[in-house]
């Protein structure tokens, strides 16, 4: 399995968990930020840069992820929550349909 298929699929993990969806959605985003776009073949790169940059995109105090992560999803709305759960899931689909070529 590929380091993005194991970060993705926790990530699907923490918005299928327990807990108010703000909560899941920031364990998951939190739960990528260990992954760089050049973990990913070409044709996801563009695609997972604009995801954690739409995940992050309030800034924290000292330039922290974590920070950033939890300052964006405590500002979105109920939509706007679903939104990037679904790119997150859309995203894990293409990961594990690309699996046996990322390894």
């Amino acid at each position: 399995m590929s380091y993005p298929w194991q970060k993705f699929f926790g990530a699907v993990s923490c918005l299928i968990g327990s807990g108010d969806m703000r909560s899941r959605l920031k364990d998951a985003a939190v739960t990528l930020t260990t992954l760089n776009r050049d973990d990913f073949p070409r044709s996801l790169q563009q695609e997972f840069a604009d995801l954690m940059a739409d995940l992050s995109k309030v800034q924290a105090i000292g330039h922290d992820i974590e920070g950033a992560i939890a300052r964006t999803i405590d500002g979105e709305n109920e939509e706007g929550l679903n939104k990037l759960a679904e790119r997150i899931l859309a995203i894990y689909d293409r990961v594990v349909r690309l699996e046996p070529s990322m390894e």
